[in-house]
């Protein structure tokens, strides 16, 4: 298969979607050396954290109806048929994120429920919990710019809600020279500006009833939106109870540490993230079905060798990249590059080599391989924390990801048989992971 005339529109739409859409990881690693020198240690492990849970509240808010508009939104020519899909799913997002929320501040205030083993979080959690409402607006608007083809509003709005976290870390550390608190109390600014522009460019796709639930619709969306936003909750799920972990375990210092390594490791993330947020649309649109199979197989080569070099720069370069980026106060951390960098090469892998669950429509497969994922991180971090503390962590995440890796090329064969250069990635990864770990081994200190 000559895939060569569809390359161009692989490389437009990853620069153009994919990247606009990683704009805040990009963001995040503008804001990594200001945070990281203005706080200390602990502090900077306590607000990554927070950060991570506004992240995770998003999804479950969310669960899955992005995915859901995606799938429906095409089904009917009629416009008016196409805003009641989007408008019945945010609304259905609206009443769910309500219910939870109302039931979060029923358990904080009546019963007294803590989260976190840190006293200082669990005091503006409800502020995190709100903040994260403001991710339905942010995903509808996306999904649904995406599929318009509105590449101007698409662009502008990711720059915007980048430019405002940018701005939220400027006015904390160099105007009010605030705390962690301080910080989130700010952060409402860039919640109620994205919710604003949000609601403003969704308007015109939300024509129709608003007091009204069309149940048969929304017994579809929801029906459909189930198991996939339970794949994405369980993955959103994995940071937090890595970080918990290691607050309740190991400090919050060691959680600065862990904090400063993941960031840093966004340079390895943007570039896959971006390609795979491209990947998907792109292949389902540019292929038939019987041609899929071939296209993945051709760019399971591009993607491994690209990442495989990703991968060997940027361990060659930890050392430097931590000190540069995060300060000398961050250089113990140093030994979690390597771990968690090749974690996210075995992520990286599994885009492509799992991809016939999804090609299958078996999402059902990809919640159990995922939940199987998160238990094996668990039950390694348990088990060697105790041994290794923070660095445990980091193993777990690549043993996790690894584990994940083999579950989805096993389960994605049965389902959708593709003819993987087996040989080829299997004589290649045992030297790319040696001279990662060799590029890398000053850092590694048990």
């Amino acid at each position: 298969m000559d895939l060569r005339k569809y390359r161009k529109s692989l490389i437009s739409e990853t620069v153009v979607y994919g990247m606009s859409g990683s704009l805040v990881s990009l963001i995040s690693l503008i804001n990594f050396p200001i945070l990281a020198r203005h706080f200390s240690v602990a502090d900077f492990g306590i607000l990554d954290l927070s950060l991570v849970f506004i992240t995770f509240c998003g999804a479950l808010f969310v669960m899955g109806q992005d995915s859901a508009i995606l799938r429906y939104y095409f089904r009917s020519d009629v416009n008016h048929a196409k805003s009641s899909v989007v408008l019945q799913s945010f609304k259905i997002q609206i009443l769910w994120a309500v219910l939870l929320i109302g039931l979060f501040f029923f358990l904080y205030l009546h019963l007294g429920m803590n989260i976190f083993s840190s006293s200082a979080l669990n005091t503006y959690l409800p502020l995190l919990v709100l903040y994260a409402f403001g991710e339905i607006i942010a995903s509808t608007v996306f999904v649904v710019l995406r599929i318009e083809a509105m590449v101007f509003r698409y662009v502008l709005f990711a720059i915007f809600r980048a430019a405002l976290l940018l701005l939220v870390t400027l006015i904390t550390v160099f105007l009010v020279n605030g705390s962690v608190s301080d910080y989130f109390h700010v952060y409402g600014f860039s919640f109620l500006m994205v919710s604003f522009v949000g609601v403003a460019l969704l308007f015109p796709f939300l024509n129709g009833d608003w007091f009204s639930i069309n149940l048969v619709q929304s017994k579809i969306l929801i029906r459909y939106s189930v198991f996939l936003g339970a794949v994405v909750l369980i993955g959103a799920s994995a940071p937090i109870l890595e970080r918990a972990v290691i607050l309740d375990l190991v400090g919050s210092e060691a959680l600065g540490f862990y904090a400063a390594a993941v960031k840093i490791t966004v340079i390895l993330v943007v570039p896959l993230t971006a390609f795979k947020t491209a990947f998907f649309p792109w292949l389902m649109r540019s292929f038939s079905e019987d041609e899929m199979a071939g296209a993945v197989s051709h760019s399971v080569r591009a993607v491994f060798f690209a990442a495989s070099v990703f991968l060997i720069l940027f361990n060659l370069a930890s050392h430097w990249l931590l000190e540069t980026l995060a300060g000398e106060n961050y250089l113990s951390g140093g030994s979690l590059m390597f771990f968690v960098s090749v974690g996210i090469f075995f992520q990286a892998l599994g885009v492509l080599m799992g991809i016939g669950t999804v090609l299958n429509h078996k999402t059902e497969y990809r919640l159990y391989i995922n939940i199987i994922s998160l238990l094996s991180s668990l039950v390694v971090m348990i088990w060697l924390v105790p041994l290794w503390g923070v660095n445990a962590v980091a193993i777990a995440f690549m043993f996790s990801h690894f584990l994940r890796l083999l579950l989805e090329v096993m389960v994605g064969q049965v389902l959708w048989p593709i003819n993987w250069p087996f040989r080829l990635l299997l004589f290649w990864i045992i030297p790319v992971l040696s001279a990662a770990y060799f590029a890398s081994l000053s850092q590694i200190d048990f």
